[in-house]
């Protein structure tokens, strides 16, 4: 074996100097040959040196020059950038008209930031190359820079604000001429696909844009950003099962790392939050991430996650617009990117022109003005400041907290550290509900839930012989790490004979219930009208409790516009009532307000027989008012199991469980926020409990 590799060593060195060169320009071609291989293989020193070496033997090998150019750009310095001009003069004098070494020299313009020497040089790199696409690339990039800085420029002076969005409306057509250029020499450069869809996005032509990238995934189904774009454009045009079935398949075809940015939750979460995030392992990772975005989901009655396909938008939007990929800047990682993440598109945004300041100012910083971004919020703003003139916008600096935007993000995320509007004002279906607990079957509660919607932002069609408006329904329970418990999907109908005029407003009122065993929950109750696009959701966190079996207890107080009970029945519960139940817990001076409760554990005597009091106390709502005051039983008509008027606040009974409603008739002069306690006191165990329900008279 060892005979084998001496004679393959051999072989390999006779014949390596049977095939030296014999002069200066083959030793120059075999150094810069090796170092093409080292160039390709990323060794950027030996590659360097390699070629040093060929123009040391031939000092008009261009090409060898032209590399030598590449590595020295490609350090990044302000003194090898200088190395870089001078090696590419050399190669341009050697050959003028040769389109490569253009198009390197304008590479090397655009890293000093020289963008109009840059164009000139691509110019001439069409000239003599009409099929360069790249080149065509790269002009539309110089001129989208060019739109974008100038799209919400302004400048403010003693004349008015000029706006220079004129300027940036040239200079996308220009932008839109060239890319589409370079798509026609190469259809297959997925590049300029996302470059025109984004410049399609920023000026409102979602159309134009989810166009031109469903183009570019038929032409390349395996490319990641033509999918996850796509899913962009679709998101922003509110077509989210589109979005959703195209970031679906982005995420598929992306490498692990990119994945995990979509999905982890760090860029969106408080300072604490993120440290324990960044502690924990996989699976407390995995946990914490399912209960942000289950939390934050607005809408479960959708098949997607709205919040979590605007995470992706969002990641996706900085990539795309913030990313230098020549100066090796990711977009989410920037100053910027990192409020868009958080805080999506601001409600509106500025860009000052920079110019020079006065020189003689004592109190001036210095003496140019910088250009600044100014990110607009509903309840804060960003500035964001060009300091070193790199078309790279970071937080502003300031002398205090409050004008400093590094600290005023810092702040700003422990307190609101994410934001999302999910629909706009004309799409929100407001909805207005009352939680009623009461004691269910075995250990269990029957939670009531009554819900009042406006009739009039409803689409009210004719369906067979009536009109009516037709709503999805959705009510879902989850547990405190929100995981679901419970979810159930139906229709609901409202015929147009069933609209309570209530004041100066219609509104459609029912009830739903739903079983559940004692704990803390999370309870999302929604309404979507697919007619008309609007959409409602109610969040609230439900506390069940335990029902002791023997000691006395009392449900929640149920307010009512009206309840009526069968005259013929001798007793009743609450299945057998016509309750019109009153969720937006609000009724008009001198309208009766009517009760409903339950009083379970009544002691019983020998004979079977619970005896009872009842105190009502009526006070004022608002804790720092004048107080309570007090009705006494001649001030309300109280009306019995058997719908028997008394004045009398004692009950006798023969069950340990009393369903009671009452109709409670205010002075027509009351009104404001009304607070009702309900006490009840055992007369045979001594024992009391109470329940309070606030409303409004107005």
């Amino acid at each position: 074996m060892k005979s084998v590799i001496y004679i393959a060593i051999a072989v390999f060195l006779f014949s390596d100097l049977s095939a030296a060169p014999k002069n200066k320009k083959q030793l120059a071609y075999a150094c810069y040959q090796e170092g093409v291989k080292y160039y390709k293989a990323d060794d950027e020193d030996a590659a360097l040196k390699k070629f040093r070496e060929a123009v040391e033997y031939d000092k008009k090998l261009a090409k060898a020059y032209e590399y030598i150019a590449l590595i020295l750009m490609d350090r990044g310095t302000v003194h090898s950038r200088f190395m870089a001009t001078t090696e590419l003069d050399k190669a341009l004098k050697l050959d003028w008209h040769n389109p490569e070494f253009r198009f390197t020299n304008a590479k090397l313009y655009l890293k000093k930031d020289m963008d109009g020497a840059a164009m000139r040089e691509f110019e001439k790199v069409v000239k003599y190359d009409p099929d360069n696409y790249m080149a065509y690339y790269q002009m539309g990039l110089i001129k989208e820079k060019r739109v974008m800085r100038y799209r919400d420029m302004i400048d403010a002076d003693e004349g008015g604000v000029i706006y220079f969005r004129k300027y940036a409306e040239k200079d996308k057509d220009k932008t839109i001429y060239y890319y589409n250029k370079a798509r026609a020499i190469n259809p297959k450069f997925m590049d300029v696909y996302y470059r025109l869809g984004l410049l399609y996005y920023e000026f409102g032509e979602i159309n134009e844009m989810i166009d031109l990238l469903s183009a570019a995934v038929r032409i390349n189904s395996e490319d990641v950003n033509c999918h996850l774009f796509l899913g962009f454009a679709f998101h922003n045009d509110q077509q989210y099962a589109n979005a959703e079935k195209y970031y679906h398949r982005a995420m598929e075809l992306m490498p692990a790392d990119q994945r995990r940015l979509f999905e982890s939750i760090e860029n969106i979460i408080t300072t604490a939050d993120r440290s324990k995030y960044e502690e924990m392992q996989q699976e407390g990772k995995r946990a914490m991430e399912r209960a942000h975005w289950k939390r934050n989901d607005p809408f479960f009655l959708t098949e997607f996650n709205e919040r979590r396909l605007e995470h992706y938008s969002r990641i996706a939007y900085v990539n795309l617009r913030y990313s230098k990929p020549e100066k090796k800047i990711e977009g989410w990682k920037t100053d910027q990117g990192k409020v868009y993440i958080r805080y999506g598109k601001p409600m509106m945004m500025y860009r000052t022109r920079p110019e020079i300041g006065d020189f003689s100012a004592i109190n001036s910083f210095s003496p140019l003005k910088t250009s600044k971004d100014v990110w607009i919020y509903d309840d804060f703003e960003f500035i964001f400041d060009d300091q070193f003139l790199s078309n790279r916008y970071d937080f502003a600096w300031g002398d205090s907290p409050e004008n400093d935007y590094r600290s005023v993000y810092e702040l700003l995320i422990e307190k609101t550290p994410e934001l999302h509007r999910y629909l706009p004002e004309n799409k929100i279906l407001e909805i207005a509900t009352q939680l009623t607990e009461f004691k269910g079957e075995r250990d269990s509660s029957a939670l009531d839930v009554s819900y009042a919607v406006h009739a009039d932002s409803l689409y009210l069609g004719r369906y067979e012989d009536r009109w009516e408006s037709r709503l999805s329904k959705g009510m879902f329970i989850f547990d405190r790490h929100w995981n679901e418990i419970q979810s159930r999907k139906n229709e609901v109908v409202f015929p147009e004979n069933d609209i309570i005029d209530i004041g100066e407003s219609r509104y459609f009122i029912a009830s739903d219930g739903i079983s559940l065993e004692p704990g803390t929950y999370h309870l999302a109750f929604e309404l979507l009208d697919s007619e008309s696009g609007r959409r409602g959701s109610v969040r609230k966190e439900v506390e069940i409790k335990r029902h002791a079996p023997d000691s006395l207890a009392l449900s929640d107080i149920l307010l009512a516009r009206s309840i009526e009970a069968d005259s013929t029945a001798y007793t009743f519960f609450r299945e057998t009532l016509d309750i019109v139940p009153n969720p937006l817990k609000r009724f008009s001076p001198g309208e009766p307000v009517y009760i409903y409760y339950e009083i379970y554990n009544l002691a019983q005597d020998a004979s079977g027989m619970s005896r009872f009091r009842i105190e009502y106390t009526l006070g004022d709502g608002d804790e720092d008012g004048p107080g309570l005051f007090v009705r006494f039983l001649s001030k309300l008509n109280i009306v019995d199991i058997r719908g028997d008027v008394t004045t009398t606040l004692i009950y006798e009974g023969n069950s340990s469980r009393e369903f009671l409603y009452q109709k409670i008739d205010l002075p027509d002069d009351l009104d404001g926020d009304v607070a009702l306690t309900v006490q009840i006191t055992d007369l045979q165990s001594d024992e009391s409990v109470s329940r309070k329900s606030e409303f409004r008279l107005d």
